[in-house]
């Protein structure tokens, strides 16, 4: 009897110390963060931003230099149009040393015409930073005699949509969506002749690295 008495008295116990410890919680009542409180994040969470530019070309023109980085001439058969989107930076905002020459043009791309060398027949877009603003112009030779055009000005570090193709004997310049002419020396709906990349000058090279960006279309 003794020994059933102290084995009641052992579970009595057991019972009682049961109670005073937590019941361990399940998954679905762990703590959960303060109202208000962001959630805690998992690693890897955040990506990183999509680069605007990555299927640009950047074409450097290094200070004290005329022509950019890299400077080709492909030839062009046939080829119908030149399209393709631009983006000036802050790197085109500059000062000649000459303030005369402010007014030069600088190239930016085009294509020899006729199949002859581009001081005899040529189309390019040009540029320059004047009067506080970056101007595109129509810049071209016909027969050996160079023309120009003012096409207007455009907003820094915002994509330009330019396209230039030629119809008969005249050069169209399109500044999205705007459309220029210039009279044009051979015939023909047709390019034939060879690339123009950018060119800094007129008379003095870039007074410091100029950045231009352009995806071709």
């Amino acid at each position: 009897m003794k020994h059933f008495y102290w084995l009641l008295a052992i579970a009595i116990l057991a019972v009682a110390c049961s109670k005073d410890k937590p019941a361990p919680s399940s998954g679905a009542e762990q703590e959960q963060p303060q109202q208000g409180q962001p959630e805690p994040e998992e690693p890897g969470g955040e990506k990183e931003p999509e680069d605007p530019y990555k299927d640009y070309t950047t074409y450097i023109i290094q200070k004290g230099k005329n022509y950019c980085e890299g400077n080709t001439y492909e030839v062009l058969s046939a080829v119908a149009a030149l399209d393709f989107l631009v983006v000036f930076d802050s790197s085109c905002i500059y000062q000649n040393a000459d303030p005369v020459n402010q007014a030069d043009i600088n190239k930016l791309l085009g294509f020899s015409d006729c199949v002859t060398h581009h001081q005899q027949n040529s189309a390019r877009f040009g540029w320059n930073w004047m009067d506080g603003a970056l101007n595109l112009y129509a810049y071209c030779y016909r027969n050996g005699e160079r023309m120009h055009k003012p096409l207007g000005s455009i907003s820094l570090d915002t994509a330009q949509h330019l396209k230039m193709y030629v119809e008969g004997n005249y050069y169209l310049f399109v500044v999205n969506g705007k459309i220029d002419t210039m009279p044009r020396y051979c015939e023909g709906n047709s390019i034939n002749g060879y690339s123009l990349l950018p060119y800094f000058g007129g008379d003095e090279p870039a007074p410091q690295d100029i950045h231009i960006r352009i995806r071709r279309l």
